[in-house]
């Protein structure tokens, strides 16, 4: 009964997330930079609950099936090359390889600035490159740095760089 409540809270924060990833969109199509900063603020305030009843699910094992000591994270580290940069494409072979994604399946990401779009794996990489080499740029990601893929919630993933 637990369990149920929280993916409910999950899934309606997922949904509110992709309505602000909407609204940052449009505020920026209108060149609303302060929209865009007040939006930037909730998005990362639902990222931060999202993270709370996350780690709620954990201590109160409600996840069915799996002992909470047994759950593994679903995350990998990509390094990030020149053909990557200078292409902006982002490669997630690791997660089609295991499973935890699929080509032209939607997936929800996030990136360490608050930013949220979804996108599809082609091939081996994410579709939405200019979001992605923007995020290289912000970044100031070069050849040889490291960045972290962690999957937030089902099909909701976070990409940052490494210290």
């Amino acid at each position: 009964m637990i369990h149920d409540g929280l993916l409910a809270v999950e899934e309606a924060l997922q949904s509110a997330m992709k309505q602000i990833s909407t609204e940052i969109q449009n505020a920026a199509n209108d060149n609303e930079y302060d929209r865009i900063d007040d939006l930037t603020q909730v998005a990362k305030r639902l990222v931060s609950i999202n993270k709370e009843i996350q780690e709620q699910h954990v201590q109160l094992n409600c996840c069915p099936g799996v002992p909470s000591g047994n759950r593994r994270k679903r995350q990998f580290n990509i390094t990030i090359t020149h053909g990557a940069l200078a292409h902006s494409y982002f490669v997630v072979t690791p997660a089609l390889r295991s499973g935890w994604m699929k080509r032209n399946q939607p997936i929800t990401v996030q990136l360490a600035n608050g930013e949220q779009f979804t996108t599809v794996p082609i091939r081996n990489f994410l579709r939405e490159r200019g979001r992605i080499g923007a995020f290289f740029a912000a970044s100031g990601i070069k050849p040889g740095d490291v960045c972290t893929v962690e999957e937030i919630t089902s099909n909701v993933w976070a990409i940052s760089k490494q210290p």
